[in-house]
């Protein structure tokens, strides 16, 4: 049974989430938790639990650092798949180790060839779209995730003038 209820789920350090539930349900007396990334399933048995009238707190251990630029979210009993906010992860004191870069970052043109980077760490997918010979028509390509979180790919193919724009997904659910 889902529940309309609002739930909100926050990563608050690398292997840990905040889960709050505001509901009418009446205290659930196990609760299930599966942390779900791309299409694989972990669950989660370690986990603290608090309640005040029809609000429920939650602390759950990942089994696992988080797995940034995969799509992620967590289902459980009750209340079904939530998306993870990732709002405050630029705080953490581990982001500038793990993802500060200090490289080139943009579009870097040859006649022969034309190298795109975007640094965007908590994304999840980026895609790129270029202009195209055809009226107002543009070409996608999937941009792969690097080191830092950087996206980069490089088109062999003169694309001088050529407008381009980024689809990027941050934490899109699986």
């Amino acid at each position: 049974m889902i529940s309309k209820s609002f739930v909100s789920v926050k990563l608050i350090s690398l292997r840990k989430l905040h889960v709050m539930v505001f509901t009418s349900v009446p205290r659930p007396s196990n609760v299930n938790f599966m942390f779900l990334v791309d299409k694989d399933e972990y669950f989660i048995k370690d986990y603290k639990q608090t309640s005040t009238n029809n609000i429920y707190i939650f602390e759950l251990d990942l089994p696992f650092d988080y797995p940034f630029g995969k799509r992620t979210a967590l289902n459980f009993t009750y209340f079904g798949t939530a998306p993870i906010d990732l709002s405050n992860v630029v705080n953490f004191p581990e982001f500038d180790e793990m993802f500060a870069y200090d490289d080139d970052l943009g579009a870097f043109y040859t006649k022969e060839a034309t190298t795109f980077k975007l640094w965007a760490p908590l994304a999840t997918n980026v895609i790129l779209k270029i202009e195209n010979d055809s009226s107002n028509g543009f070409d996608e390509y999937v941009v792969p995730r690097g080191e830092k979180g950087v996206y980069c790919l490089t088109l062999n193919k003169d694309l001088y003038k050529k407008k381009y724009s980024y689809i990027v997904t941050n934490n899109g659910a699986p």
